[in-house]
């Protein structure tokens, strides 16, 4: 069984298209970071792919940082897309595309550079997702992603209890394991670097809605099919706030994983870690906390 349903993303995302901007402020902020990687492109984009576009922010501005590339946005979400449709400009118009990032519908090396704003946390396979980005890869292209890591809503989890977090809180996965793939698929000089961001929630009810707002809800493939009651929302909610500071907001932890990486060399082999190693050590790269 998938991971994730892909069905419930799909709706959960296109409904949540009109409310998303407003709600995406940390997004936006992790996108805005990964856009001044851009300058370790070693040649000027002609073509390149948002992967997972969603309003189309991005898209947008990556057709205006580069007017005369052809860009291309590309989500599962027919909503998000209608959205970005609306930010096209007759001056500097990109494409946009239904698509699914497991299975790109496009050409081998058919991008100089690959944009992915926070979409690996919703895929079933990051390693599959990491693999097609390599193929539509042009020679010496610049792949650029971001994603949440393992430390995110930490304190919703501890709210919730291991088992329960389990069913209603995607996973997320780590730095290491991140890095330790795109080795093996043979991409050449990966960079990663992370960042603990900590956003203060006035309630429970206030995180739940910026979830909701973003489309961000539970979609994993065992979540449990039915509503919660009233007492045990309550109970959660107690648990939650238990956490509220002085000045009384509640504290919650974010992690934002970003990476670098170049498209493997032609006809290179893949490096495969061994059982359990870790290519990418944690304590060699710094965390940077940010209120």
């Amino acid at each position: 069984m998938s991971l994730f349903d892909r069905a419930r993303i799909r709706r959960a995302f296109s409904r949540a298209a009109a409310s998303y901007d407003q709600a995406a402020e940390l997004q936006r902020r992790i996108g805005e970071v990964l856009l001044e990687s851009l300058v370790y492109a070693k040649v000027p984009p002609r073509r390149i792919l948002d992967l997972g576009c969603g309003t189309g922010h991005f898209t947008r501005a990556l057709k205006r940082r580069f007017p005369k590339a052809l860009v291309v946005g590309l989500d599962l979400a027919e909503g998000m897309l209608a959205a970005a449709r609306r930010r096209q400009g007759w001056l500097r118009p990109f494409r946009l595309v239904q698509g699914d990032a497991g299975r790109l519908p496009f050409a081998d090396r058919a991008f100089d550079v690959v944009f992915s704003n926070l979409l690996l946390q919703w895929s079933d396979e990051p390693e599959r997702l990491f693999a097609e980005v390599s193929r539509v890869l042009a020679p010496e292209g610049l792949f650029l992603f971001s994603t949440f890591g393992p430390e995110t809503l930490a304190e919703l989890r501890e709210a919730l209890g291991p088992e329960e977090a389990a069913r209603r809180v995607s996973p997320f996965p780590s730095l290491e394991w991140l890095g330790g793939k795109l080795l093996e698929l043979g991409y050449d000089h990966p960079v990663l670097e992370r960042e603990l961001i900590i956003r203060r929630y006035a309630s429970f009810d206030a995180l739940r809605g910026e979830l909701k707002a973003l489309g961000a809800g539970n979609a994993l493939s065992d979540r449990p099919r039915l509503i919660p009651g009233k007492r045990w929302l309550r109970a959660l909610r107690e648990r939650f706030e238990a956490g509220r500071e002085a000045s009384g907001s509640i504290p919650v932890r974010w992690e934002a994983i970003s990476g670098l990486a170049f498209a493997p060399t032609v006809g290179r082999s893949k490096r495969m870690s061994g059982p359990g190693e870790v290519l990418v050590p944690a304590d060699r790269i710094p965390v940077r906390r940010k209120p």
